[in-house]
């Protein structure tokens, strides 16, 4: 179905990749960072609040526990050599908590949880404090303590679970035949799905929405970085942010489940990790971990896969579908499988935090990384290169149940036929982002799809998130924006 040539261009670039990404750290993060706080100059700092989680009770992080993600503005030099040093000032947060009969004020500073040394000027990090039982409110302060402003947060939800797996953000997202052989697999072996949103094809947000009902995920809404009356030429703060803020999703994922799943993995879309070694998730996860000495959380490394699916709803099959994938000669930098009690807080494929990493040798996550559209399947009998689908009827069920599932799908408008934005964001990574790491440079600027440019077209309306951004009091050192009201908007565009 490919060429000889397109399969060694993709080895040849997987090979480049590994190695470049090897040159920077990213595989192996043991450069040294120094940070130094200084009195002088650390002011005018500006904070979007993604995730604020309030713990009446948490084995990891103690009772009466708040913990913050937030992108925070850098003020930093840096520079490259066998080891990556970092100079970065930093402002420390005063929080002030308040319930029935009493006040707490606290200091703290916080955690980087992005990768050190990129472009990006809003970097993600964490921070986590003790307040008070039960809090009823809770203030940034600035200096002296004479401006504040109050902060919406959550409890985090109650319902437990064995395994939970939090889907990276989707924007203008087309491969709804990715979304039902996914969900189909994580029910199959017993994982919920958290599902973190920008955008999607308005008929593909539908479908979604009907498994959401049906009890297979949560859909929740990433809203964009705002902030309301800061100049563009001053900060950019939609520019200035890594991968669609991915780290702070999968951090929130963390947060989210730390007293309520037993593991958590953070997987994109066409991500779709598959256990070999037992019949659930929840078994291989306790079989990799039996004989772990310390705290440790698993990195299951990426396999590529070619493979074609239907461009119509009513001839999807999801064995078909894993009939069709061809194992392709590339391992990639792996994801994360954690006990969300291990960690606070992850980068795209690792966390910062000093836990040991177990690299999976046994399995492999299976990467959808080129799917074919065609009217219809071709015809196979072969059997699937995935081991376990292959054995106890596994994947005879996982289709009985798409079928199921299939007759309770009605949707008002069809499903993609053809992928549009896909290419156009496929065309933009590799002119932004691809084309530098196959030069073995690194990409001059902040890399995501906020660089993309996203054609409108009439007859492709997208379902965006949204949220209501107010303007905040001005304070020092440190500015505090957030959303609230997260909500999905049909009348925004397809955009990232």
């Amino acid at each position: 179905m490919w060429t000889i040539g397109l399969k060694t261009r993709t080895i040849i670039l997987c090979s480049i990749t590994f190695a470049f990404f090897k040159l920077l750290g990213y595989f192996e993060p043991n450069y040294r960072v120094e940070r130094i706080e200084e009195e002088e100059d650390v002011e005018d700092f500006k904070a979007f609040i993604t995730s604020s989680y309030y713990y009446p009770k948490s084995q990891s992080l103690g009772d009466n526990a708040l913990a913050i993600v937030m992108n925070i503005n850098q003020k930093r030099k840096n520079w490259f050599d066998k080891t990556l040093y970092e100079i970065e000032k930093k402002p420390l947060i005063t929080i002030r908590a308040i319930n029935l009969t009493s006040t707490k004020i606290i200091t703290t500073s916080y955690e980087r949880i992005t990768l050190a040394g990129n472009k990006c000027l809003l970097p993600s990090v964490f921070l986590t404090v003790q307040l008070l039982p039960n809090t009823l409110s809770i203030e940034f302060l600035g200096d002296n303590q004479q401006n504040s402003v109050e902060i919406p947060f959550s409890i985090p939800p109650t319902t437990k679970y064995d395994v939970v797996v939090c889907i990276t953000p989707i924007f203008v997202a087309e491969n709804w035949q990715t979304f039902l052989f996914a969900m189909h697999i994580y029910k199959k072996f017993g994982a919920f799905v958290n599902l973190y949103y920008i955008s999607s094809i308005d008929s593909f947000f539908d479908l979604i929405r009907i498994y959401e009902d049906a009890g297979y995920l949560t859909i929740q809404p990433w809203v964009t970085i705002k902030m309301i009356g800061v100049d563009k030429n001053e900060l950019d703060a939609f520019q200035q942010v890594e991968f669609r803020n991915q780290a702070a999703s999968q951090t929130d994922c963390i947060l989210k489940y730390k007293e309520t799943a037993k593991f958590v993995t953070c997987l994109d879309m066409d991500d779709i990790l598959i256990p070999k070694l037992a019949p659930t998730f929840i078994e291989e996860f306790n079989i990799l971990l039996k004989n772990a000495k310390e705290n440790s959380y698993l990195i299951y490394p990426k396999q590529d896969f070619y493979g074609s699916t239907v461009n119509n709803f009513n001839n999807f099959s999801v064995s078909s579908m894993f009939e069709s994938l061809e194992q392709q000669n590339c391992t990639k930098s792996g994801k994360i499988v954690t006990d969300p009690r291990m960690i606070n807080y992850t980068w795209i494929h690792w966390t910062y935090q000093k836990v040991r990493r177990i690299k999976i040798q046994e399995n492999k996550i299976t990467h959808l990384k080129k799917l074919e559209w065609l009217e219809s399947f071709p015809k196979s009998n072969k059997l699937s290169n995935i081991s376990i689908m292959n054995e106890m009827n596994v994947l005879k069920d996982i289709e009985e149940n798409w079928q199921k599932m299939r007759k309770k799908v009605d949707l008002k408008k069809s499903l993609p036929k053809e992928q549009f934005y896909a290419k156009v964001v496929g065309d933009c990574y590799m002119k932004n982002y691809y084309s530098y790491i196959s030069a073995e440079s690194a990409p001059p600027f902040c890399s995501g799809p906020h660089y993309c440019e996203y054609p409108q077209r009439d007859d492709i309306k997208c379902v965006h998130s949204d949220a209501r951004y107010d303007f905040v009091p001005q304070m020092s050192p440190v500015t505090y924006y957030f959303a609230v009201q997260p909500r999905f908007n049909s009348s925004y565009g397809c955009y990232s």
